[in-house]
């Protein structure tokens, strides 16, 4: 299966559970969900976005605004893709920023 069918297949079926079992709580679990390039892609994948330097200023500056909008969610929980071994690695930094700590 390829990566592109692993995700779209991930994808339906954690909606779908959300879906079923979301309706039997009293409230809707909103999700909300973003897709983007790999930032740090190690050049495997079959077709390749070619983009501009995302440390460029401009760059730096739209990912600012992005993070300002997600802030806005209070979101209490976030998913992202990286390896298992980096979880502990990522937590800390969330952390870190969910208590003003990290910029």
């Amino acid at each position: 299966m390829t990566f592109t069918k692993t995700i779209f297949t991930f994808l339906i079926i954690l909606l779908s559970l959300t879906t079923i079992f979301g309706q039997e709580s009293k409230h809707k679990t909103k999700i909300l969900l973003i897709g983007t390039i790999h930032f740090e892609t190690p050049h495997l994948d079959a077709f390749e976005l070619k983009t501009d330097n995302f440390l460029d200023p401009k760059r730096q500056k739209e990912l600012e605004e992005l993070t300002e909008v997600l802030k806005r969610t209070n979101a209490d929980k976030v998913m992202i893709e990286k390896p298992l071994n980096q979880q502990k690695q990522i937590d800390s930094l969330y952390n870190a920023y969910s208590k003003n700590k990290y910029t």
